[in-house]
């Protein structure tokens, strides 16, 4: 092991001449030799060989002087003091330390049981230096004596890869667990002392054994092998473990007989005869078709084809099954040893099935192949098969048939299109948040907003406006009710008019701005973990999404084609389907007989029941099956309101204009009873909270 070279600082030296005449060095400054060279000038006259030789000793005799003036002692303080030290370079030792010049130097030491070292280290002028050198401990070493053959050996809980009786080396000086084991015998943990230093220690080990003694008899006589290893014919006595050893008998014309015994170590114990039984027979068994299950005796045996020992001697019932085909049942008898083989061919089980498909020229297939097309009578294996029906533009239909050899079955199979596979993923029904149920509308219509020019009460505001809708959403089937609204805004009240109550709980929710409308909308959204519509900030609406799936109010078109359009595409002029006023019969609560001392006016000898607002859904639903579109209260919708024409190409899914400071109201209320009012194309605008004003709510369906 090296140590790392000090770092030390040397000093310069500073020149100093010597004059011919003069006996002693003069420093330019500071003391005598204080960091000295030394030039020797020549004298100039000529010299005789005494006078040379005198020169020249004198000359090295200062230079020693001045050397060992100039040297540095350096102890070196070795552990352990026995070790050997050498410093590199001229480097002689007075006393006990070496005396060198300032410069670096590499020190080596050796000692018997540590390893090498090596170090460097840099010398300046001064009085003395020192170095403590310290070396490091050879591992031991630690033979391992035992009779036990092929020990294996943990060192503190480290597996090592060697087995013992043998030496292990590398050991650090220290105590140290050695855990020795083996499978015949009881592991022993043993704390030693490793002294290291390369020395050799001895340990004796010796282990408990793990085994009792067990006597072993048969009939007849046989071989015994114990984990493996033949021991002996029995009778005889065998080393079992205590953790249990594997044990074969092995007698000719007789079944081997196998075991895994144990007996408590250290005890001794008797086992019952063992009655060897003769050989078995060998049956190959095969079948046609492949892959049939086999029983032996009642003893699953396998698949064909197989071979399989069959007990001598006597009879054995032998099974073969295969689904969609009759159980084949046979007896054999073998003797010991004896092989034999048999094939059985099956006879199928079938079944009929009665096969209708739509479209009929849709192709079948049974499991994968082509049966031909449209209706056909198939006699199949009773076993379950795959039948799929394909055509092109249709989604493909798959299912499983198992066919019943005693029962006629029939199977009527209807592609859908690709539409309509996509709608099955949405019900026709769903409810929302607080209890709102809602349906499913597929709008596919181009139509016309508003109403002609020669419409009996027309409002200036009704412009005709080319629309188109095409995507799916779910709408409310009723207006939201105060009990539904309250859920949400607990302290709501709807109000009252001339002591008759708007604030029932199953009556439509009124006395709302088009803002709280809103605020409704996003709070549904937000209990059904949906993205919100409306982005409002306080008492003001910033944005809005219409793409979104929350739930929102109805766009003014949307609106318009739930109240107005027929299947056919017809256009409504009043909610009872045909254009003459008054309404013939109860359809709808608008301001009747009842309340037309309440406010002044009402449909000409009209009574449906109600002065105010009634229970929603208590008149009959229009042909979507939506109730009050066209009474009880208005609603609002999504649009800013406006008012602007477009004959053009249809606006394809209109939300209105994008910014504004009314909304658009639609439907007529229990307020209204004149001809105009009453119209399916009536609208009107604001935004602040009216008596008979509330909302019916939607959602996207993605």
């Amino acid at each position: 092991m090296n140590i790392p070279e000090p770092i030390t600082t040397v000093k310069p030296a500073r020149e100093v001449r010597l004059d011919d005449d003069s006996k002693s060095p003069k420093a330019a400054s500071g003391n005598m030799f204080e960091g000295v060279a030394v030039v020797i000038t020549a004298p100039k006259r000529g010299l005789t060989s005494v006078s040379a030789t005198l020169l020249v000793l004198s000359m090295l005799t200062a230079g020693v002087l001045f050397a060992l003036w100039w040297s540095t002692p350096l102890l070196i303080v070795a552990t352990p003091p026995s070790a050997s030290v050498s410093v590199s370079g001229f480097a002689p030792k007075i006393g006990s330390s070496f005396v060198v010049l300032p410069g670096n130097y590499t020190i080596v030491a050796e000692a018997v049981g540590y390893y090498p070292y090596t170090a460097g280290v840099e010398v300046v002028h001064g009085d003395s230096q020192s170095f403590d050198l310290l070396m490091l401990p050879l591992p031991g070493r630690l033979h391992v004596d035992s009779a036990i053959p092929q020990l294996e050996v943990a060192v503190d809980g480290l597996v090592l890869e060697q087995e013992l009786p043998g030496i292990i080396t590398g050991l650090e000086p220290g105590t140290h667990v050695f855990r020795f084991d083996h499978p015949r015998f009881f592991a022993k943990d043993i704390a030693f002392e490793v002294e290291g230093f390369d020395r050799l220690q001895t340990l004796e080990v010796t282990l408990d054994p793990a085994w009792g003694q067990l006597l072993l008899t048969s009939t007849p006589q046989a071989e015994v092998k114990v984990d493996g290893q033949l021991i002996g014919t029995t009778p005889l006595t065998a080393e079992i473990l205590q953790t249990g050893s594997d044990v074969v008998l092995i007698a000719p014309g007789f079944n081997l007989w196998k075991e895994t015994l144990s007996v408590a170590a250290g005890e001794s114990k008797d086992w019952p005869e063992i009655k060897l039984t003769p050989a078995d027979g060998q049956l190959t068994v095969t079948s046609e078709p492949a892959g049939a299950s086999v029983t032996l005796a009642n003893q699953y045996a396998g698949v064909t084809p197989l071979t399989a020992a069959v007990p001598s001697g006597k009879a054995v019932s032998v099974k073969v099954l295969l689904q969609g085909y009759y159980a084949a049942t046979k007896s054999i008898q073998l003797e010991p040893q004896e092989k034999d083989s048999l094939a059985i061919t099956l006879r199928p089980e079938k079944g009929e099935i009665e096969l209708e498909v739509f479209p009929i020229d849709s192709r079948v297939y049974i499991d994968g192949q082509l049966q031909g097309q449209g209706l056909q009578r198939l006699s199949l294996l009773a076993k379950p098969h795959t039948i799929e029906v394909r055509k092109e533009g249709y989604v493909s239909h798959k299912q499983t048939i198992v066919p019943r050899p005693s029962l006629s079955q029939s199977l009527n199979i209807k592609l859908l299109t690709q539409q309509q596979q996509y709608w099955l993923a949405f019900p026709d029904n769903v409810t929302a948040p607080t209890g709102i149920s809602m349906r499913l509308m597929r709008p596919e219509a181009e139509f016309v907003l508003g109403a002609s020019r020669r419409e009996a009460g027309r409002r200036a505001n009704e412009v005709e406006r080319r629309v188109k809708l095409n995507k799916p959403f779910y709408v409310g089937q009723f207006e939201v009710t105060n009990g539904q609204y309250r859920q949400f805004q607990k302290k709501h009240t709807s109000q009252q008019l001339g002591g008759n109550s708007l604030d029932f709980g199953k009556q439509p929710v009124s006395s709302i701005s088009w803002l709280d409308a809103a605020k409704f909308c996003n709070w549904l959204s937000q209990s059904a973990g949906l993205d919100l519509v409306y982005e409002i900030e306080g008492d003001r609406l910033l944005g809005s999404d219409i793409t979104a799936n929350g739930y929102r109010l109805p766009t003014e078109a949307e609106w318009a084609w739930l109240a107005r359009i027929q299947d056919d595409g017809a256009r409504l002029t009043f909610p009872w389907g045909s254009k003459t006023y008054p309404p013939p019969a109860k359809v709808e609560n608008y301001a009747d007989l009842q309340a037309k001392n309440l406010l002044g006016r009402s449909v000409p000898n009209y009574d449906d029941g109600y002065i105010v607002a009634a229970e929603v859904g208590r008149f009959a639903a229009n042909s979507k099956g939506l109730h009050d579109l066209g009474g009880n209260v208005a609603e609002w919708t999504h649009d800013f309101y406006s008012v602007d024409v477009n004959k053009g190409a249809p606006l394809l899914n209109p939300a209105g204009p994008a910014s504004g400071r009314d909304h658009v109201i639609r439907g007529s209320s229990w307020r209204h009873g004149s001809r105009t009012e009453l119209r399916l194309s009536f609208r009107e605008s604001g935004s602040e909270p009216r008596l008979d004003v509330g909302l019916r709510v939607v959602r996207n369906i993605e």
